[in-house]
């Protein structure tokens, strides 16, 4: 069972489309738009700001943990605890590769893709060997 522990969480901006349904939105990494508003990540491997944790609907708050252990919903299976992550293009953790973005490390193995999984996130913390 997925676990978190909060780090540091920004709570105060506000989402920039209805993440009210659980299937596709929480526990998926966010970023920032030029508007001030958190949208979720749609390129593979992109500079993240943290992890939703709410499920806010459109101009509501949504709280985005920045670091910490986390849940993080898995984009395919990840193999082992230890493996660096990145985001995959809807804002899943995947297995980072040479060169990508890391955002934190697994905690826990995930067997399938849906899976929500304990990380220790560092959002732009390295770069893949």
């Amino acid at each position: 069972m997925a676990v978190q522990t909060h780090g540091r969480k920004i709570g105060h901006l506000v989402a920039a489309a209805d993440y009210s349904a659980r299937v596709g939105f929480q526990f998926r990494a966010m970023k920032v738009t030029t508007a001030g508003t958190v949208t979720r990540c749609t390129v593979a491997a992109e500079r993240i700001l943290g992890i939703l944790d709410n499920a806010p609907k459109l101009g509501f708050g949504a709280t985005v943990i920045v670091d910490g252990v986390i849940k993080w919903e898995a984009g395919a299976a990840i193999a082992t605890p230890g493996l660096l992550l990145t985001n995959d293009n809807t804002g899943r953790c995947v297995v980072a590769t040479t060169g990508q973005i890391v955002h934190g490390v697994s905690l826990q193995a995930a067997g399938a893709a849906g899976e929500i999984i304990s990380v220790e996130v560092q959002p732009q913390s390295v770069v893949a060997p």
